[in-house]
């Protein structure tokens, strides 16, 4: 998708976003009431599913449609950190905390709001809202939240991204910021939280990373597809991670992971509040901020991909690689084009941590398509992929051990 013509921040800063508050209740209310009209559709045999999107051939194997379900209540809105935090307490029975100590929501509120990041050498989050089982109807969830809007490298991937001309000095500098906004959760385990959660430590783990989580098209995209085909872990936790996730997306995987009956983690690097509109560029994520709008402009991170890009993620093709035991209850999915440099980043956090990978990871190309009534996305998956997670589904165990 291209980027609106931002030259007007040359003149003079933006400081009116027009973006409409949302209430997260309406939010998940609406999206739990209109899931259903989410569907999938396979490509013939032998053949490829085509889309033109702003003059450029997009092909899949799977087409998954949304309608307006992720462009009515998220395109052009805002949705503050306050009103995020009271609700997730309030009505849906989350604690919050810091990793020492449970805190006061004013706290949290200014904590997401911050220009807090994890140190380095301890890769513990700053804010963590947890919602244990046993506690309300639904399956338990934990969000750790590893900077604040207002992080240093938010405000370097911010003001590169409101730029009219991104340099390949640019690009790295960039890059080195969504590698800070990861390493907090790139490679870290799930112990902790299931502990926290309350759930089996030996319940089965599918990885989501993606460079942001804007509407959660993607994510809900692959849920959709895997469903369809029959290769989803029943039950298993769903982890989902991002170098910036806005409070939209969460609000919309609370509700994916309703849908599917399945615990949750969710980590990010740092949170937004606003996504754009057709004017400004349809779920774009969004500054919301005065002193981020006036400093950096309109723009929260403009577009992960095109400027992560070191120019040969098209050239990568879906693929599965097996670490150690190679076990499919471990597995981490990846999503091209933005999913390139982030398997890049999450190997070298592995190294980083001297910690050896174990488990599956799997590179899946995904291309958003169409426009504001017909939202989806295309996606091309390994083809070894079904073979080996029916593998899984039939308790062929043994075979991984």
């Amino acid at each position: 998708m291209a980027l609106p013509d931002l030259s007007e921040l040359d003149r003079e800063p933006v400081t009116d976003t027009e973006l409409r508050r949302i209430d997260p209740a309406d939010l998940y209310q609406f999206l739990t009431d209109n899931w259903g009209q989410i569907h999938v559709e396979a490509a013939p045999s032998g053949q490829k599913i085509q889309r033109e999107v702003h003059d450029e051939l997009k092909t899949g194997d799977y087409e998954v449609s949304v309608g307006k379900l992720l462009i009515e209540n998220h395109a052009g809105t805002e949705l503050p950190a306050g009103d995020f935090v009271r609700w997730m307490v309030e009505d849906e029975g989350f604690t919050l905390s810091d990793t020492k100590q449970e805190l006061p929501t004013r706290d949290a509120i200014d904590l997401l709001e911050s220009s807090e990041i994890a140190e380095e050498e301890t890769r513990t989050p700053v804010f963590r809202l947890l919602r244990p089982l046993g506690v309300g109807e639904g399956p338990a969830m934990c969000f750790e939240f590893f900077g604040g809007s207002q992080s240093e490298p938010m405000r370097i991937i911010s003001r590169i991204g409101n730029k009219l001309n991104v340099t390949p000095e640019d690009k790295e500098l960039y890059r080195e910021q969504v590698f800070r906004l990861t390493s907090g959760f790139g490679a870290k385990g799930t112990t902790k939280a299931k502990e926290l959660m309350g759930v089996p430590p030996s319940l089965a783990k599918e990885k989501l990373l993606d460079d942001c989580f804007a509407s959660l098209m993607t994510s809900i995209g692959w849920e959709k597809v895997v469903n369809h085909l029959g290769i989803v872990q029943s039950g298993a936790l769903l982890e989902m991670g991002a170098a910036v996730g806005t409070m939209q997306a969460l609000v919309t995987a609370m509700v994916l992971a309703e849908q599917e009956h399945r615990p949750l983690v969710v980590r990010v690097g740092a949170p937004a509040f606003g996504l754009g509109n057709e004017k400004t560029g349809l779920n774009y994520i969004m500054n919301t901020q005065p002193d981020m709008v006036k400093t950096h402009g309109l723009f929260a991170c403009a577009d992960f991909g095109a400027i992560m890009s070191e120019g040969g993620e098209k050239d990568i093709q879906p693929h599965v690689t097996l670490y150690g035991k190679g076990n499919p209850h471990y597995h981490t999915v990846f999503f091209l084009n933005g999913g390139g440099p982030l398997l890049k980043m999450l190997r070298q956090h592995y190294v980083d941590r001297d910690k050896p990978i174990n488990g599956m990871f799997s590179v899946v190309r995904a291309s958003r398509v169409g426009g504001t009534n017909d939202w989806g996305a295309l996606f091309t998956l390994p083809e070894s992929l079904p073979r080996i997670m029916n593998l899984n589904d039939i308790g062929s165990d043994a075979l991984f051990s």
